[in-house]
């Protein structure tokens, strides 16, 4: 019978020896070690914690004794990917980023259970297709989105496995040698015009979404910046907000910058109760305290709104609305990036077209009115 009382959680570590170590997947309990150079981790076959430190223990004497016979088995996919998201919890990555990871190797492993396969080594190209279909296709039936990105993102994480058991000596040829995952051309993003852009913040009457959609759409930064920005880092005497990592959070890309606000973004900085550390937050009631707002409200009620007048985008089309609307009124490209962070060459280049076109636009305006005037005379 199993002692749960004494289990830990799952990949959590309990050091029992000088060298080996205990963990829990589930109900089995596994050891891991150094042996040769190389980390293995394999399971002890036990449910019992008690039993696991024993086997560990009687590993590790034999490792001592000099009687131990290394496990010679392949690596498989699952002990390699589960080495690889313990590497990726180290690094401290963000929960959404980690949950993002997990789910992508619970797919990988789901998929070579599917095929019979188990030992890293057999993640091969025949594989990665197999992988890159099945996503397409479980995105299309479950969301209707076509799924090209996201399971190029995915492979991406697929291919990192295997070059994590590459780096680790895990295994010494590269199963995916020559394959290449296809890069997926971005599709173009909405933005709003400034009439649009304006109808918009009239519409959205409720608070703090309102006040959240006019500091959005007036100086570009993320919707994740926003939701993390407190009153420290607002500085009044220069007139800037700086966008820098706190307990907890830490800007996409680690891109700390400060935005310089206008006396209307001030004033509106200046209106927002001071209910707890978020300068935006919602307020206090029967059942929870005063909290930052979070994307899922701010994003259901905006997009209620869009519906209601006709236009597309999310959250994240007011900082496409920000940087076009820069860029068509002349503020130059690199003090557009030191306003809104990082901003990839691609991307840059679409919101540069959109200046373009405006620009065009303008002078044909400009020529209409010049032979008009030509006319009448």
């Amino acid at each position: 019978m199993a002692d749960s009382d004494n289990q830990i959680g799952d990949n959590e570590y309990e050091k029992v020896g000088e060298l080996v170590a205990i963990f829990s997947r589930g109900e089995t309990w596994y050891v891991n070690y150094q042996h040769a150079g190389r980390q293995v981790r394999k399971s002890l076959k036990t449910k019992s914690k008690k039993q696991a430190r024993r086997n560990a223990l009687a590993i590790e004497r034999e490792i001592l004794g000099g009687q131990f016979t290394p496990d010679t088995r392949p690596p498989l996919i699952a002990d390699v990917a589960a080495a690889f998201l313990e590497v990726k919890v180290a690094e401290g990555l963000k929960p959404r980023t980690l949950q993002k990871y997990r789910h992508c190797v619970k797919l990988t492993n789901q998929l070579a259970e599917d095929l019979s396969l188990r030992q890293i080594s057999q993640i091969t190209p025949f594989f990665m297709n197999k992988f890159r279909k099945g996503r397409i296709e479980e995105l299309s039936k479950r969301s209707g989105r076509d799924g090209q990105k996201t399971a190029a993102n995915d492979l991406v994480t697929v291919r990192e496995i295997v070059n994590y058991a590459l780096a680790t000596k895990l295994i010494h040829e590269d199963p995916l040698a020559g394959y290449e995952i296809k890069k997926v051309k971005p599709k173009p993003q909405p933005y709003w015009v400034q009439d649009e852009l304006e109808r918009i913040l009239a519409a959205a009457t409720r608070q703090p979404h309102h006040d959240v959609y006019c500091f959005l759409g007036w100086t570009g930064p993320r919707v994740g910046e926003v939701e993390s920005l407190t009153w420290n880092d607002i500085d009044w005497e220069n007139r800037v907000v700086k966008i820098q990592a706190k307990p907890g959070w830490t800007p996409k890309t680690g891109d700390a910058r400060s935005i310089p606000i206008s006396s209307e973004v001030c004033e509106l900085l200046k209106r927002q109760p001071r209910r707890c550390a978020w300068v935006f937050s919602f307020p206090a009631d029967a059942r929870r305290p005063a909290r930052q707002v979070r994307q899922r409200r701010l994003l259901d009620y905006l997009q209620r709104r869009l519906k209601k007048l006709g236009l597309p985008g999310h959250l994240h089309t007011f900082r496409h609305t920000f940087i076009s609307l820069a860029l068509t009124r002349c503020i130059p490209e690199a003090t557009v990036r030191s306003w809104v962070g990082h901003v990839d060459e691609e991307t840059i280049r679409r919101y540069t077209h959109i200046a373009s076109q405006e620009s065009h636009a303008a002078m044909r305006r400009l020529v209409d009115s010049i032979k008009e005037r030509r006319s009448r005379s």
